[in-house]
């Protein structure tokens, strides 16, 4: 008996491996999520905060995704307190007309999950959306069956009617034996057929960052560790041009934050190098913002006994970062646990704009929008 599981587990490894190596036409990142249309003269940064709930009274984790009509979608899981069972994905439609965020409603919660997936759901957490090319939404959620987040998996939903609904796709499958342990934070990379990058982590064990590329109808194609190195959380990657991409890492132990390049579209992954900026165990994120590298991060600057207290906007320069802006620094006094912050930024490019959401004392989700003029103007201010 023991022969027959030992040559049945060396079958589904060599099955694995062989269905992982498939060869697939090399992709291109798709450029055009970069550019900046119909640019303003006029300066702009806005900063403001959506309305809390009474009966999800903690917030955390927020996504950003594009709505057809030019207004936004963010969702974040919210409820009595991260990992509690009456956490929910919850949302809000930002319309950039009045720069105003509608009353948040529940999204989605773990009964419904539950119910779609087949599987007992004990809790959520981190929610993920991104607008494909064909112009579906795709929701990405982190789901638990057992224990904590080190047992976690993935469930992937499409909107196909503008976010008024999701529809279940999928169980990421990720590991050809105990497919748990899974996570997403940050957001997808738009390619040139119309599919996507999604990256994941692996918080178990050595902790390893994944790749996932889907097509353009959300099949799932196959993933790949962008490194053997561990201790690698919550990639987060942009488009360099059209076949090299940045790709930089929340640390598990504090220490200079990782870069990593990749070539190929995608396909090849160079080694992680240390860059100037220190990461203590904090989600940062990057975007290409019309041939500019920006990097979202925090620091200790203005609240030195918080790592998460300032959130930080530098420019990516020379292969190292400069700092151009403040963005935010959190008030308040760390008492009975209360969480100070400004935190979990989640990044995308909108026209002309660059849209954050991020966790604010997680009391709140705070929004902050800034144009290439604002822009062009602190890159002065600092030289």
């Amino acid at each position: 008996m023991d022969k027959l599981i030992f040559s049945t587990l060396m079958g589904l490894m060599l099955v694995w491996l062989f269905l992982s190596k498939k060869e697939y036409v090399q992709p291109q990142f798709d450029m055009a999520q970069t550019q900046v249309s119909n640019a303003s003269e006029i300066s702009l940064f806005l900063k403001n905060q959506i309305e809390s709930l009474s009966n999800a009274p903690s917030v955390h984790s927020a996504t950003l995704g594009k709505l057809k009509d030019d207004k936004l979608l963010a969702l974040w899981f919210g409820g009595s307190g991260e990992g509690k069972s009456d956490v929910e994905i919850y949302g809000s439609i930002y319309d950039p007309q009045n720069n105003s965020w509608s009353k948040p409603k529940s999204y989605l919660n773990r009964h419904r999950v539950s119910a779609d997936s087949h599987q007992f759901i004990k809790k959520l957490g981190n929610p993920v959306l991104y607008r494909s090319k064909n112009g579906d939404l795709h929701l990405f959620v982190v789901g638990v069956s057992l224990g904590g987040w080190a047992t976690s998996k993935i469930y992937h939903y499409i909107s196909k009617d503008n976010a008024r609904s999701f529809n279940y796709k999928q169980l990421l499958h990720l590991g050809p034996f105990i497919n748990m342990s899974f996570l997403v934070r940050t957001q997808p990379v738009g390619l040139e057929d119309g599919g996507f990058y999604l990256p994941v982590y692996h918080e178990m064990a050595d902790k390893y960052s994944v790749i996932v590329r889907f097509d353009q109808e959300g099949n799932m194609l196959y993933s790949q560790k962008m490194t053997p190195q561990g201790g690698l959380l919550q990639p987060a990657v942009a488009p360099l041009n059209p076949k090299e991409c940045l790709a930089v890492f929340r640390n598990y132990n504090d220490g200079a934050m990782l870069m990593q390049k990749c070539s190929n579209g995608g396909l090849v992954w160079d080694n992680p190098y240390p860059s100037n900026i220190l990461n203590e165990g904090n989600t940062a994120n990057i975007i290409n913002f019309e041939r500019e590298i920006l990097l979202i991060h925090n620091t200790r600057e203005l609240v030195p006994d918080e790592s998460r207290g300032t959130l930080v906007l530098s420019k990516y320069q020379d292969n190292q970062w400069k700092q151009i802006a403040i963005l935010d620094v959190a008030q308040g006094k760390r008492e009975n646990g209360k969480s100070v912050e400004v935190s979990y930024p989640t990044t995308i490019v909108d026209g002309e704009c660059v849209d954050i959401v991020y966790t604010y004392n997680r009391t709140h989700i705070a929004h902050i929008r800034f144009n290439k003029k604002w822009l062009y103007q602190k890159e002065r201010e600092v030289q």
